[in-house]
């Protein structure tokens, strides 16, 4: 499996996500737009078994959250990814996905924990 960062241009949450990998000597594989590639159907399948669930790759602070998601607790994760890949600006970007798990909406101690890197070294 390769490694794969789903992100947004100019957004400031994808672009900080980059700069911290490469700080860390994380190259991605892949470095996809995720509005104009978003991941496949078997790639939400990895991406749900990393985060555990894809409710964490929904982005709640969206206007269309409550329509779309009401009823988010009865959803299948089969549902979560159809809905999310018709409604890419409801993902979380960015998504990083590795043989490790995935992680998705950037914090660097998040990142830091996912990838096991320590503060001031790469």
């Amino acid at each position: 499996m390769t490694v794969t960062l789903w992100g947004r241009n100019r957004d400031p949450d994808s672009l900080d996500a980059v700069v911290f990998l490469k700080e860390h000597g994380v190259r991605p594989d892949r470095m996809l737009d995720i509005d104009r590639q978003p991941p496949e159907p078997r790639e939400w399948a990895q991406i749900s078994l990393g985060l555990d669930s894809l409710v964490d790759a929904i982005d709640r602070r969206h206007p269309e959250f409550p329509r779309l998601f009401h009823d988010l607790d009865r959803l299948e994760e089969k549902t979560i990814a159809m809905r999310l890949h018709e409604h890419r600006d409801l993902i979380r970007a960015p998504i990083l996905l590795t043989p490790r798990g995935a992680v998705a909406g950037f914090g660097e101690r998040k990142w830091r924990g996912f990838l096991e890197v320590r503060k001031g070294r790469g």
